[in-house]
C-alpha cells in the first residue's frame, strides 16, 4: 500500500486514500470477477480497532482504496483525534495489508513532534488531466487535502521556466489563453507542468484562508489533475509522486526527514517514463502554449550572442560552450520542415573555426516567407542539451526617400522625370532596386498600371525607365491635361507607398510664323577660275583593333536567388565608353573550363542553361559596365573566368567565392605537336542508343594500332572521359570498336567548337577541335497555329535528330539571331508578346522540332524570316498570307503559300 500524493495530509474527520500496487510492477491488484477486499480496520492512536463499514467508510476500485475518516450516512467521525492510525485490509487471494498514517489537527498541526524542514533541490510537479472529477477549488478545506507533501518546504525553483500542457476538463473555469486548446468543451491529451513554488504557495493561502483570484485559478487546475510526477534539476528524470509521498511520510513517522535529494540517491525511488505535450501553469492561472516536454530535457541549453545584426551575407551566432555547437544536431530556421544544411551542394550554415560559434548564410532565409529584415525564429537541437529557441533580430537602415519632380516640361506628351534618391545618402538606390509596382492615378481619377520599358518595349511611349536614381515616365501616359498622381511601390515592405503630384499643362499648337526674308542685290557674276586637277589620295589601310587590352577586372560578387546563382563582375582601367563598347564586344565567357552562352535580349531566362550578359548597374543604370554569369549553382571555391572579345585579348583571371579576385595568371602557350595518327572526321552518330561523337583517324595502319593499344583517356573541352562500356544511362566514357573508331559519350559535346584531347601512355596528346560551323536541319512546313495565341509554326526535318537536336539546343542557347522582315524577334515563352519566338517540343516523340513565331511581325504579301548564326550558314525563308476574307485589319493573317528554304544563304522565291 502507497500514499496517494492527492490526499498527502489528512486531517481530523478527513478523507485518505492508497494505491495498492506490486512492487515488481508486474501485476495489478483485484480482478474481474468481484471485489476482492473485504474487510477494512483502523488502529486508533489509543489502540482500539474499529471495523469501517463498506460503502460508507470505505471502497475499492482496481487499485485505489478510498478510507472517508467521517460515515457518508450517519455522519460518525472515525479519525476523530489527531495522531498515527493503522489501515488493515483483508482481501480474498491476497495477504492482509497494513499501513500507518497521520491524521493532523482541523488547523493542519501536527500531534506528533516532526523533524527539521526539509532542504532537498528545488522541484516541479507534474499532473495529467482527470476530466470526470468535479471541479473542487472551493470545497471545505476539512473535507479535500490542499498541500502536494506535508511539511515540504522546497527552496525557490532553478530550473528553466517551461510552459505547461494540461487537457480541459468540461469546465470554464481554467482560464486558458488563446493558443492553449483548453476551452470550452475542447480536450486534449497533456499534462501541466507546475513551479513548486508557485503550487506552494497557492495551496498555502487557500489553507490559510487568504486566497486571491490568481491563487484559486492555479489552484482550481490542481484540484482537477491527478499528480503524476515530480521533477528536480535533472529534467529527463520523472520521479513517481506517490512514491515519494509515502517515503516521505514513513521517514517521518520514524521521526525522520527524507529530503528529496535522499530519496532520488536511494534504490527505492521509482521512475516513470517521460510525458509528451506540456503546458505551463502560469501565475495568473492561465496556461501556456503547447511544446514537448523532451525539449526540456538535458543539460540547460547556453546563451548565444550576436542576435541582433545588421543585414550582411552571413550572420554569426556565438557561445561560450563548445560542447554545445560540438554535438549540434540540426538546425531550424523559421519553423521550417527541414533542417539548415551545410554539404558541397547546398550550404546553408557552417561552424566557425573556434568551434564556438555558428554561421549562418544569407541563403539559408526564405525571404519569400519572411522578409530578411526582421525577427528569425532559430531551433537549436544539441544532444545532451535541452532543445532551445533563439529569435534572431535582423536590422537595416533604410533609405531616406524624397520624390521630386525634375521634369524638362510640364506639358502633355512630354516625358516626366521623377528624382527618387537623395545624393548624401549611403542606401540611395535601395528602394529603386526593389521597386515592384508603379502606378500612375489620371485627372479622371482612374488608376493605371505601367509597366517597364523592358517588359513593354523600348519602343512603347507608355513605359517607364530607371536611370542615374530617376525614374521616367513616357509621355504617352499623360495624354490629357489636370493633376496626375505617380504612385511607387518596394518589394520591401518597410518602405511605405510612396507618391507625388504632378500638373500636366494643355500642349500649345501654334503654327510657326515664317519670316520675310530681304531681298539681296544681285552681285556681278565673277568669271570662274579654272580648277586644277586634284591628284588621287592613297588610300589609307583600315586601322584595326585586334589586341586591344582588355579592361582590369575591380571586384566580384557572388548572389543567389530562388531561380539561379550568379557571379558578377565590375572592371577598372577603362572609362565608361570605352568599357561599354569592350562588353558589347564580348563574345564569349568560359567558366571553371565550361563555355556559357549569350543570354538572349531579354536577359538571364528560367531553368538551370549556363549563360552570361553584359549589363547596366541594376540599382543606377547608365552605360553598360558589368559582366554577369549564370547556373543553377556556384559551389566551388574560386572560379576561373576567360572572357573573349572581338578585337581585344583574352581576359584571364580568378574569382574566389568571397568575390575577391586574384592575381590572374596567363596560361601558358600550346606548343601544338606533329603527330603519325591524325583525325580525318568527327561525326555525330547512335552508339548503343546513346549519342556520341564518332572519331575516325587516319595514318599508318600499324600507327594507328600502337596508338589505339595505348590510348587511355580523352578530354572533351578541358574535362576528362574514361574507357569504358557507353549505355544511355551509363556514365561518360569513350569506347573504340574493332574498326578503331572511336566513340565518346560527354555531356561537355557541344556540336561545334569542340577542343578533344586524346591522351595515352608513351605517346603525345593528339588535339583536335571540331568545326565551329553546324549542318542545319531543313524547313519542311509552316503553318498559322490558331487558338489562344496566333502564330507561325515553322516545323524542321527530323530524320537526323542529332543534328535537329544540336540546332535546336544552339538556337536555345542564344547563339541565334530570327528576324522576320528585318525586325529582330526576341526569345521568349510568352508568344501572345510582339516579337517572340520560342521553341516548341514535338509532344509525339518528346524532342524540340518547332520554332513558334508570333503573327504580329507577318504584315506583308511576302514575309521573309531569316535565322542566322555565327555557327551555321544563314537559313531564309519566304512565307506568302493573304488579307483575312473578314476584312478585318492586316494584323491577323492566313497562309497562303509557303516555300522552303534549304540551309544556304540561297533566297528562294
Amino acid at each position: 500500500m502507497v500514499r496517494d500524493s492527492s490526499t498527502p495530509n489528512p486531517k481530523i474527520g478527513g478523507d485518505i486514500r492508497f494505491k495498492i500496487e506490486d512492487p515488481k510492477g508486474l501485476q495489478s491488484f483485484g480482478n474481474d470477477y468481484g471485489l476482492v477486499m473485504y474487510k477494512v480496520t483502523l488502529t486508533k492512536p489509543d489502540g482500539s480497532v474499529i471495523e469501517l463499514p463498506h460503502y460508507d467508510s470505505w471502497y475499492n476500485i482496481m487499485g485505489l482504496m478510498h478510507i472517508s475518516g467521517t460515515d457518508k450516512t450517519s455522519g460518525k467521525v472515525y479519525t476523530d483525534v489527531a495522531g498515527v492510525y493503522t489501515a488493515t485490509i483483508y482481501a480474498k487471494g491476497y495477504k492482509t495489508m497494513t499501513k500507518k498514517f497521520e491524521v493532523l489537527n482541523s488547523d493542519g498541526s501536527s500531534a506528533a513532534t516532526t523533524g527539521d524542514k526539509d532542504s532537498s533541490k528545488s522541484v516541479d510537479a507534474i499532473s495529467t488531466p482527470t476530466v470526470s472529477k468535479t471541479h473542487s477549488g472551493n470545497r471545505e478545506p476539512s473535507s479535500t487535502s490542499s498541500v502536494v507533501i506535508g511539511g515540504y518546504t522546497g527552496s525557490a525553483s532553478s530550473g528553466k521556466k517551461a510552459d505547461s500542457v494540461s487537457g480541459a476538463t468540461k469546465k470554464s473555469g481554467g482560464k486558458a489563453d488563446a493558443t492553449s486548446s483548453a476551452t470550452g468543451s475542447m480536450m486534449i491529451n497533456g499534462y501541466l507542468l507546475y513551479d513548486y513554488d508557485l503550487l506552494t504557495n497557492a495551496m498555502i493561502l487557500n489553507e490559510i484562508g487568504l486566497r486571491s483570484k490568481d491563487s484559486d485559478a492555479v489552484m482550481n487546475w490542481w484540484f482537477d489533475q491527478t499528480p503524476e510526477a515530480i521533477v528536480g534539476e535533472d529534467k529527463g528524470k520523472l520521479y513517481e509522486l506517490n512514491s515519494f509521498v509515502d517515503a516521505y511520510k514513513d521517514a517521518r513517522l520514524d521521526g525522520n526527514v527524507l529530503t528529496f535529494e535522499d530519496y532520488i540517491k536511494s534504490s527505492d525511488a521509482k521512475t516513470r517514463g517521460i510525458v509528451g505535450n506540456v503546458k505551463n501553469v502560469l501565475e495568473n492561472g492561465k496556461l501556456g502554449t503547447v511544446y514537448r516536454y523532451g525539449n526540456l530535457v538535458g543539460e540547460a541549453a547556453p546563451t548565444f550572442t550576436g542576435l541582433t545584426a545588421p543585414v550582411a551575407d552571413s550572420f554569426t551566432i556565438t557561445t561560450d560552450i563548445a560542447d554545445f555547437i560540438k554535438n549540434l544536431n540540426s538546425i531550424m530556421l523559421d519553423g521550417s520542415g527541414s533542417p539548415l544544411r551545410s554539404d558541397n551542394y547546398l550550404k546553408q550554415y557552417e561552424i566557425g573555426a573556434d568551434g564556438k560559434s555558428i554561421i549562418i548564410y544569407k541563403s539559408a532565409f526564405n525571404k519569400y516567407l519572411n522578409p530578411l529584415v526582421g525577427k528569425h525564429k532559430i531551433a537549436l537541437d544539441s544532444t545532451g542539451f535541452e532543445k532551445i529557441e533563439l529569435e534572431l533580430n535582423i536590422t537595416d537602415t533604410f533609405e531616406n526617400i524624397e520624390l521630386t519632380d525634375v521634369s524638362d516640361k510640364h506639358e502633355t506628351g512630354s516625358d516626366v522625370v521623377i528624382k527618387a534618391v537623395k545624393d548624401d545618402d549611403p542606401k540611395k538606390g535601395d528602394f529603386l532596386s526593389k521597386l515592384v509596382s508603379v502606378k500612375v492615378q489620371n485627372p479622371d481619377k482612374t488608376v493605371r498600371d505601367v509597366i517597364s520599358a523592358f517588359a513593354g518595349g523600348n519602343t512603347s511611349d507608355t513605359v517607364y525607365d530607371i536611370a542615374d536614381g530617376k525614374i521616367t515616365l513616357r509621355g504617352g501616359l499623360f495624354k490629357n491635361a489636370g493633376e496626375y498622381i505617380i504612385y511607387l511601390q518596394s518589394s520591401d515592405t518597410n518602405y511605405a507607398v510612396q507618391s507625388v503630384k504632378v500638373n500636366i499643362a494643355q500642349k500649345e499648337n501654334t503654327a510657326p510664323v515664317t519670316p520675310i526674308t530681304p531681298v539681296t542685290p544681285v552681285s556681278p557674276v565673277t568669271p570662274v577660275t579654272p580648277v586644277t586637277p586634284v591628284t588621287p589620295v592613297t588610300p589609307v589601310a583600315p586601322s584595326t583593333e585586334e589586341g586591344k587590352d582588355a579592361p582590369k577586372v575591380n571586384t566580384g560578387k557572388k548572389s543567389s536567388s530562388f531561380m539561379y546563382d550568379m557571379l558578377t563582375v565590375k572592371f577598372k582601367g577603362m572609362n565608361e565608353s570605352d568599357l561599354e563598347k569592350y562588353l558589347k564586344a564580348v563574345t564569349s565567357v568560359n567558366v571553371n573550363g565550361e563555355d556559357y552562352a549569350k543570354a538572349g535580349i531579354l536577359g538571364f531566362g528560367y531553368g538551370s542553361n549556363k549563360e552570361f550578359k553584359a549589363h547596366d548597374d541594376s540599382v543606377y543604370g547608365g552605360k553598360i559596365s558589368q559582366l554577369s554569369v549564370k547556373a543553377s549553382s556556384f559551389t566551388d571555391n574560386k572560379f576561373d573566368l576567360v572572357v573573349k572579345a572581338d578585337g581585344y585579348k583574352d581576359l584571364t583571371f580568378t574569382m574566389n567565392a568571397d568575390g575577391s579576385i586574384a592575381e590572374s595568371v596567363a596560361p601558358a602557350p600550346v606548343v601544338p605537336t606533329v603527330n603519325a595518327v591524325e583525325v580525318d572526321k568527327v561525326e555525330f552518330k547512335k552508339y548503343n542508343n546513346a549519342d556520341v561523337y564518332a572519331v575516325t583517324l587516319k595514318g599508318d595502319t600499324a600507327k594507328i594500332n600502337e596508338f589505339i593499344e595505348k590510348l587511355n583517356a580523352v578530354e572533351v573541352n578541358g574535362v576528362k572521359v574514361e574507357e569504358g562500356i557507353i549505355s544511355t544511362l551509363g556514365r561518360e566514357r569513350f569506347a573504340v570498336d574493332n574498326d578503331n573508331v572511336i566513340y565518346i559519350k560527354s555531356r561537355k559535346i557541344k556540336g561545334f567548337a569542340d577542343k578533344l584531347v586524346f591522351k595515352g601512355d608513351g605517346m603525345d596528346d593528339l588535339v583536335y577541335t571540331t568545326s565551329s560551323q553546324i549542318a542545319t536541319p531543313a524547313i519542311t512546313g509552316s503553318e498559322i497555329k490558331k487558338g489562344y495565341d496566333n502564330y507561325v509554326r515553322l516545323t524542321f526535318d527530323d530524320t537526323n535528330k542529332a543534328q535537329l537536336k544540336l540546332f535546336t539546343e544552339l538556337i536555345k542557347s542564344g547563339k541565334a539571331v530570327v528576324t522576320v522582315n528585318g525586325v529582330t524577334y526576341n526569345k521568349g515563352y510568352n508568344i501572345s508578346n510582339i516579337a517572340t519566338y520560342k521553341l516548341t517540343a514535338n509532344m509525339a516523340f518528346g524532342y524540340t522540332q518547332f520554332i513558334d513565331l508570333s503573327l504580329d511581325g507577318f504584315n506583308q504579301p511576302s514575309n521573309e524570316v531569316v535565322i542566322s548564326s555565327e555557327n551555321f550558314d544563314t537559313i531564309r525563308f519566304n512565307v506568302e498570307v493573304a488579307e483575312n476574307t473578314s476584312g478585318n485589319r492586316r494584323t491577323r493573317r492566313d497562309l497562303s503559300a509557303l516555300e522552303t528554304a534549304t540551309s544556304s544563304n540561297a533566297v528562294i522565291r
